[in-house]
């Protein structure tokens, strides 16, 4: 197939069925040619970590008794107490602040996921008994009884980690590619841990800043099918384009329709992923990784908050958007900017607001959207002048056209800066990035 002429996005050949291929392939595969970080990477990376980490959690799995009279007495002690204060283990009492953020203890309990209990507060129970018996005889006796085992909590970055592998797995079985994992072997407490870091250098790699083939996919998340054209060309909506992505687990379905009824519905239509599809899953999965990345800069400093850096990266366009549609509102009842701040503690990830749609006969009409308030906004227009507390953006906009939504929204829609969520072709939600 050749390559459309319209094409103005550089580095994405979406007619290319080896341009797919190599992308969910690591890289270096045969036929392969591409600098950047893959899904393919990530998968291989993915995979070799999560066995590693299965095969420690089964090395040490036995009686800690046992555990500490054998050959791996190091590994487990650097991954129970690496870095704990001495005074706590003096006294054989353990508390939360006893384990410092820079301890290898601390590491594997919040970030791997390992400890003595099933969640967090056996753990620390477990921890408090262990090291109270261990007073009174040696550790070997203390330890009898305690097991070093897999924590179950959303607190612990594990949990992305498995979602992230969850979702590529899922990915792999529908394109029926196979993905050799990375082998990691796991002698040293360091090892795992430098295991992780691989992951998450992988995982940003993948982000649509660096990855063309990612921004292609968050592209076609939910935007207007004209925009799309321009961009792409009118290749992109062939009958060979549509049965090449089919083999990938990329399909497109219409979210929004102007309501003009006919052959003008569909060109001038919103199109997105199919619920079910790889292309979805692929969303889902840049969402855990900007999830990920923000908790390790917020409490590890290991990592920017990719989230932050993309949106700033193109911010000049929201800050035109914000300036021309974007005005404050502030609520004048205490109890209003009460409930409001409070709202505003909950998730420090509220990087976005939300506006209702609802499409008639060609006019959209445009609503607040209850509880999405303003959070950690990245751009100009919300830093200067810095807006009151208790203030809240709402939009302008309140009826127009359906050319002019396009107008409006289709370039934040294709940069992934905007999302539409749909109830029906005609009714949903729009949430924009700030």
């Amino acid at each position: 197939m050749s390559m459309p002429s319209q094409t103005k996005v550089p580095d994405i050949q979406y007619w290319d069925e080896n341009w797919w291929r190599c992308h969910l392939l690591p890289r270096g595969a045969t036929g392969c040619d591409i600098k950047y970080t893959t899904l393919g990477d990530l998968y291989a990376k993915v995979l070799g970590f999560v066995s590693a980490r299965e095969n420690l959690l089964r090395i040490l799995s036995d009686d800690l008794g046992q555990v500490l009279k054998g050959p791996h007495r190091e590994l487990a002690l650097r991954i129970l107490l690496g870095g704990v204060s001495q005074d706590c283990v003096k006294s054989g009492v353990m508390r939360e602040e006893c384990i410092p953020k820079n301890s290898m203890a601390y590491f594997y309990r919040q970030v791997l996921g390992i400890g003595l209990g099933d969640d967090l507060k056996a753990d620390i129970d477990n921890r408090n008994r262990l090291l109270a018996k261990a007073r009174h005889t040696l550790l070997e006796e203390a330890a009898k009884g305690f097991r070093i085992q897999h924590i179950k909590s959303e607190h612990t970055l594990m949990e992305w980690i498995i979602e992230i592998y969850n979702l590529l797995d899922y990915l792999y079985l529908r394109t029926n590619m196979r993905v050799n994992a990375e082998k990691y072997d796991v002698k040293d407490a360091q090892d795992l841990v430098n295991a992780f870091v691989d992951v998450i250098n992988a995982a940003v790699g993948i982000l649509p800043l660096y990855n063309p083939f990612t921004f292609f996919l968050q592209s076609l998340g939910s935007t207007p099918r004209p925009y799309l054209k321009l961009m792409y060309g009118e290749e992109l909506f062939s009958d060979k384009t549509k049965a090449l992505m089919e083999r990938f687990g990329i399909k497109l379905t219409v979210k929004l329709v102007p309501d003009l009824g006919g052959e003008l519905d569909r060109e001038l239509a919103v199109v997105g992923h199919t619920a079910d599809s790889v292309g979805n899953r692929v969303l889902r999965l840049l969402d855990v990784v900007y999830d990920l990345m923000y908790r390790l800069s917020r409490d590890y400093n290991l990592s920017r908050d990719e989230l932050r850096e993309y949106v700033t990266h193109y911010s000049s366009y929201i800050d035109r958007f914000s300036t021309e549609y974007l005005a404050y509102y502030y609520y004048h009842s205490s109890y209003a900017t009460g409930y409001i701040e409070k709202q505003l503690d909950k998730s420090p990830l509220i990087y976005y607001l939300g506006f209702k749609l609802e499409v008639k006969a060609s006019i959209v009409n445009i609503s607040d959207s209850d509880g999405d308030f303003v959070k950690g906004c990245k751009t100009s227009f919300c830093e200067n002048p810095r807006p009151r507390d208790g203030a809240r953006l709402r939009l302008r906009l309140r009826t127009i056209s359906y050319s002019n939504f396009l107008e409006v929204f289709s370039q934040l829609l294709f940069l992934g800066l905007a999302r539409l969520e749909t109830k029906d072709l005609k009714n949903g939600v729009l949430y924009v990035f700030i």
